[in-house]
């Protein structure tokens, strides 16, 4: 199992990874805004992967049980 959570750096992919070990973390929150770049959410990626960092989770929320169609798209 991996721990992990939210960190505050996040402007760098290099800062992000320091970040997440630094907290002793394994696995993080997705650290970059909907909406991004593809070329900075790839180097995002890039950075975890190479770190053994595993990105938890994403800014793609729904509620697939809510009477409104759109939100539940």
């Amino acid at each position: 199992m991996r721990l992990g959570g939210p960190v505050s750096d996040n402007t760098t992919p290099d800062g992000w990874v320091a970040a997440v070990r630094g907290c002793g973390f394994r696995a993080a929150y997705c650290p970059v805004p909907v909406g991004s770049p593809d070329a900075v959410v790839h180097s995002f990626m890039q950075a975890a992967k190479q770190a053994d960092i595993v990105i938890a989770e994403v800014g793609a929320w729904s509620n697939p049980l809510s009477p409104s169609p759109k939100e539940r798209s």
